[in-house]
């Protein structure tokens, strides 16, 4: 019997199964059937080429935000997910308990992309920066969260605070011990967003790096590790936080969530310095960044191409670590038998383009990544068009 699909010829990468090498990727119900040389002859209904491109586990944003027409930072998801070489994303807090339900059944439900999420600690999630969602903690509802998250365990898959003061004003502490609490009588991480303080506030309730590290527990993710902003893990006199290597050897997972204002190149160096590199490569993309200087995980990856990872590091960091993260390496991230055939065609595009973080530093980049095709479960979708600093539209 002919496989559904066959993508053939592409240069496979899988570090699950440390594999960088052209090989043929089979497909049938939906799921991997097969992996093979070349040379073998794989019988198909339908044949993809791939030479010359790069076949990876479908890509996982792990953190982005899809809850377009209710917060003004929502995307559609299938416009950052399978319409841009991404099977698999995260939502980080757009929604909160009162409002999920619609996030759920106007968006999760019927996306193509599979999409998860981080409840937000605030019952209304995150609608507007003119609104500190945490700033009257009534809006903690321990009830509401438990409930929702029980009723759909499927798909959300942590609890999500921000900590910055616009955010949270000066109930940080509590906000923060009350996540930690809810999150641990669910079984649950915290995902924890720091940064964008300023110090004049340190003093008026903002919560700060020193307090926020040595209470992540393994599994707690802290988003936005890479940022230069006031409350970062940065200190004033310019060196690393001794608590983040003491946090990351206690199993806290570190986030990338590029954003608008999250990105540090320099960071980036002085982390790599100390040994500390973040376990996931996301975008953070919203409508706010979408045409910069985000774009999207790609423009992401790329960036940290052009600070010297290799190709495997960041494949590594956009399909099997943050599928640990949401607990689904079991089924997702891999191109091995039996996982669901979610798989991100991919070209590289060699010339010279301006690689920009939130900070103002460009770098001269070489290396830049676009989709070419994203197959979902089986299915095949085509790329939208759209720009980015290495291509034009």
């Amino acid at each position: 019997m002919p496989y559904d699909l066959v993508v053939a010829g592409g240069r496979v990468i899988d570090t699950t199964q440390g594999i960088d090498q052209e090989m043929d990727v089979a497909v049938s119900g939906g799921r991997i059937a097969a992996l093979a040389q070349p040379t073998t002859v794989l019988p198909a209904k339908r044949a993809i080429n791939a030479a010359g491109k790069l076949v990876v586990p479908g890509l996982i944003d792990m953190h982005c935000h899809a809850y377009k027409g209710v917060t003004n930072l929502g995307l559609d998801p299938d416009v950052i997910g399978v319409r841009n070489g991404v099977t698999t994303i995260n939502d980080t807090g757009s929604s909160g308990a009162i409002t999920f339900p619609g996030f759920r059944h106007f968006w999760i439900d019927r996306a193509a992309t599979s999409v998860y999420c981080f409840l937000n600690l605030s019952s209304m999630g995150i609608i507007t920066s003119l609104v500190g969602e945490l700033k009257d903690l009534r809006l903690i509802d321990a009830e509401a969260i438990k409930a929702t998250v029980d009723a759909n365990r499927d798909v959300i898959r942590g609890i999500k605070m921000r900590s910055n003061y616009s955010a949270v004003g000066p109930n940080g502490a509590e906000a923060l011990r009350r996540a930690l609490e809810i999150a641990g009588e669910l079984g649950l991480p915290v995902l924890v967003h720091i940064g964008e303080t300023r110090p004049e506030l340190a003093e008026g309730g903002a919560v700060q790096i020193e307090s926020v590290l040595p209470v992540l527990r393994k599994g707690d993710i802290l988003a936005h590790v890479y940022t230069a902003k006031f409350g970062g893990v940065v200190s004033d006199d310019g060196t690393v936080s001794p608590l983040l290597k003491e946090a990351v050897e206690r199993g806290v997972l570190l986030d990338v969530g590029h954003g608008i204002n999250n990105l540090s190149f320099k960071v980036v160096r002085m982390l790599r310095q100390e040994g500390i590199i973040a376990d996931t490569i996301s975008s953070d993309v919203t409508a706010n960044n979408r045409k910069g200087p985000v774009y999207d995980l790609l423009t992401t990856m790329s960036k940290f191409l052009a600070l010297g990872f290799s190709l495997p590091e960041v494949i590594e960091r956009t399909t099997l670590r943050p599928a640990r993260a949401l607990g689904l390496d079991g089924e997702i991230s891999s191109l091995k038998p039996g996982y669901r055939a979610d798989i991100s065609i991919l070209r590289v595009v060699d010339g010279q383009w301006k690689a920009a973080d939130s900070e103002g530093e460009v770098l001269q980049a070489g290396l830049g990544l676009e989709p070419v095709l994203t197959v979902k479960a089986g299915t095949v979708y085509e790329p939208l068009l759209i720009s980015r600093p290495y291509t034009q539209v």
